[in-house]
């Protein structure tokens, strides 16, 4: 997994894709699809050894900067503003129980990825479409690394705590 910092200034739809070079034309993954002008940052599954590219569709400017999913979480908790991917904590436990508040008006959703893992390694946290505030229990493997992909489409406030 890799994390994408995404910048677009257009008032108009920014859609960002990115494909396997000589893969299918059905087969990509979506980074941003938004109305109105977008900053933030999401994650992407690119296998080693493949190559990529990106189909960036806006009517302004645009930036894409790429970066290893790094960094450790401290303490018992996180918070942000926006779509973002956060550092790396590890399972203290093979049962944690995590409490969300995000007070965005729109659709917020919050998934828990392995560290390491595929694309599809990953739990559901969150998937609402009003403010949240709630708790919910995941069960993880102990002694694993995991990190936490927050996507909120008007870029509302969130925390996560553990």
């Amino acid at each position: 997994m890799m994390a994408f910092t995404i910048n677009m200034n257009a008032d108009s739809i920014n859609e960002v894709k990115v494909y396997e070079y000589g893969g299918d034309s059905y087969d990509y993954q979506s980074l941003a699809l938004e109305s109105d002008p977008y900053s933030g940052t999401t994650a992407a599954y690119l296998e080693k050894g493949k190559k990529y590219f990106f189909v960036v569709e806006t009517e302004g400017n645009w930036s894409i900067q790429i970066n290893n999913i790094s960094g450790t979480l401290s303490g018992n908790s996180v918070s942000g503003y926006g779509d973002s991917v956060t550092g790396v904590f590890t399972a203290s436990s093979n049962s944690m129980n995590f409490s969300v508040i995000m007070n965005a008006d729109t659709i917020n959703h919050i998934k828990v990825f392995e560290y390491g893992g595929g694309l599809y390694d990953y739990q559901k946290l969150v998937l609402e479409s009003d403010p949240y505030s709630g708790s919910k229990l995941i069960y993880l493997t102990k002694g694993k690394k995991y990190f936490f992909v927050v996507e909120t489409e008007t870029g509302g406030y969130w925390q996560i705590s553990w």
